[in-house]
């Protein structure tokens, strides 16, 4: 028997009191629902990276590979999927890429930060609800972002219908305003931001 963490990221306390009171190991799974399970950690040590068919790379903010033991933002190539192949795919998520027993590792991952936004009623709602409402639009993609005021901006590639009132499901009668744009760029878009107080989870 075994538990497997992957939603969040998982520090060595938490980790440490699972395992107690489970009395089983804790293992730490990562991986991006593009491509799937990339690296684990059965303890407190780098993440392994898993043997499959995935290129696993460190990007620069300029998109230049960065040396070994330099940190940057974590970027795989997959191809094992036909329907959606990745060349190139920026996760967000940052580390160094180093070796241990000669196997390939990510030394001090870190994940994007989870963004919440305030309700109309004063409620947190986490993005991952938002992403619930929003996938069912036929949207290829989308930037949602909320002011200190707590108004929202949402810009998205592909139809509108539907969007606002998506995000009124869950946030209630806060201001909201749609835009159709083009979102077909180098970089990828960054899905979900905020300049709430309290809105990143550290």
């Amino acid at each position: 028997m075994a538990v497997l963490s992957g939603a969040m990221a998982l520090g060595s306390g938490l980790r440490s009191e699972l395992s107690e009171r489970f009395g089983c190991p804790v293992v730490d799974l990562y991986g991006i629902t593009e491509a799937g399970l990339v690296a684990w950690r059965p303890d407190n040590g780098p993440h392994r990276l898993l043997p499959r068919r995935l290129h696993v790379e460190i990007l620069s903010p300029t998109g230049d590979p960065c040396p070994p033991g330099e940190r940057g933002e974590i970027t795989v190539t997959c191809g094992e999927n036909p329907l959606l192949p990745l060349l190139r795919y920026r996760t967000g998520d940052h580390a160094t890429l180093s070796e241990v027993d000669g196997r390939p590792v990510l030394v001090d991952l870190e994940g994007r930060d989870p963004v919440r936004y305030r309700s109309a009623t004063g409620r947190w709602v986490n993005s991952i609800e938002l992403t619930h409402v929003l996938s069912s639009l036929d949207l290829v993609a989308w930037q949602l972002t909320q002011d200190a005021a707590g108004r929202v901006t949402i810009d998205v590639h592909g139809p509108a219908d539907g969007v606002a009132s998506a995000i009124h499901s869950l946030l209630g009668q806060v201001p909201v305003t749609v835009r159709e744009t083009n979102l077909a760029r180098d970089a990828k878009p960054q899905r979900y931001s905020s300049s709430m107080p309290g809105a990143l989870v550290r």
